[in-house]
Formats: structure tokens, sequence, C-alpha cells
């Protein structure tokens, strides 16, 4: 016979998950870095830390998607698509040269022809990254949920070889401290936890 299910005794327990607070946090680890899709074909590029705890810090980058090609933009969407573009890039360089351990040189060209090219090669370029410790940033997002805070405006993850005092990660007037209210008609699952819903691709553009 099989057993049942559905029951409840002493041992109905899950171990809870801790999540960091909005701050700077020193020795995190990345734990995992990977690119995957979700089951609607929506790509990404998560990256999961924990400290020594096992206390828990993430983010993902998704592609910034556009509903025609490049070449059939005007001016003035194209300008805003790469600006985009850019800004993605940027805050990606600064993961990348948290775990090389220097700023990026004229010989330094991490590139891809897809989102998932791209990916591949940053995660190919962070090297053994588990054996790297960093100081991080992290803050509250429009979801009401604590990630990394990250920015294309100022470094918010640098290696924790840079003193503390020499330290240019820093909490900034852009970063939530408080959690924000939430909008129940337009609540976002969190895209970390097991068994949620496609994250809804805030970066899209839609033109």
């Amino acid at each position: 016979m099989t057993e049942n299910i559905y029951k409840i005794n002493k041992d109905t327990i899950v171990e809870s998950t801790s999540y960091k607070r909005p701050g700077i946090h020193e020795n995190m680890t990345l734990v995992e870095a990977k690119y995957d899709q979700l089951p609607s074909g929506a790509e990404f590029l998560g990256f999961y830390f924990e400290d020594e705890e096992g206390v828990k810090l993430s983010y993902t980058e998704w592609p910034i998607n556009t509903q025609k090609p490049l070449e059939a933009m005007s001016e003035e969407e194209k300008e805003k698509y790469l600006k985009r573009i850019k800004y993605q890039m940027t805050t990606l360089r600064y993961l990348i040269e948290a775990f090389i351990g220097r700023e990026l040189t004229d010989q330094d060209n991490i590139e891809g022809n897809s989102f998932k090219e791209l990916a591949e090669n940053i995660i190919k370029t962070l090297g053994n990254y588990k054996t790297k410790k960093v100081r991080i940033k992290a803050a509250y997002d429009r979801n009401s949920y604590v990630t990394v805070a990250k920015s294309p405006f100022n470094r918010y993850i640098e290696s924790m070889d840079i003193p503390k005092a020499q330290s240019e990660v820093e909490m900034t007037d852009r970063d939530l401290i408080e959690r924000p209210k939430k909008d129940v008609e337009k609540h976002v699952e969190n895209p970390f936890e097991e068994g949620t819903s496609p994250k809804v691709n805030e970066d899209e553009i839609p033109f």
C-alpha cells in the first residue's frame, strides 16, 4: 500500500530560508552563476550569493527585448534601446571586475551573438568564482524583495581584497532601504522561489 502523503505530525516542518536585509554585506560567496530558461521560454542569467552562515542574496538579468529588430527602429527608438543595453552591460561589468580582481582593459572583450552566448561567456570569465569573497550591496526592489542593488551608475559589488576604507560600494539615495508598498493587482512573484510563475520582463521595450 502506498504511504499516505496527506499527514501532519511532529516531523511536519519546512526549514526556513534566510535572506539578507538591505545594506552592505561582506564576505559573500557567489555559489552559482547560471544561464537558464523558464518554462515560458524566457531567458535569464542568475547570480546566487551566500554568506558564511548560508544567508542568501541573489539577482537576475533578463534580455532587454523589443518588438522590432534594430534595423527597423527609428533613431529615437534605437537610441533608447542601445542606452538600456549599455546600462545592462555596465552593470555586468562591475560584477565581472569584482571576480577577476581588476578593471577591464582594452584587451578584454566579453561579448556574444545572443543573450545566451553573452551569459555563458560571462560565467566563463568569472573563473573559479566560488573561491572569491565579495562585498555587495542589497536593497528592496520594486516588488518588495531584497536583492542585489545592481546599478550602472556606481559600484555595487567589489572584491574583499579591497580594504573597507577604500571601498567604492556605498548606499545611495537610489537604494530602497524601506520596503515599498505593494500594488496587489501588479504583484510579481519572486523569481528566486521554486514553483513561482514566470517573471514579467520589466525591461521589455514596447516598440
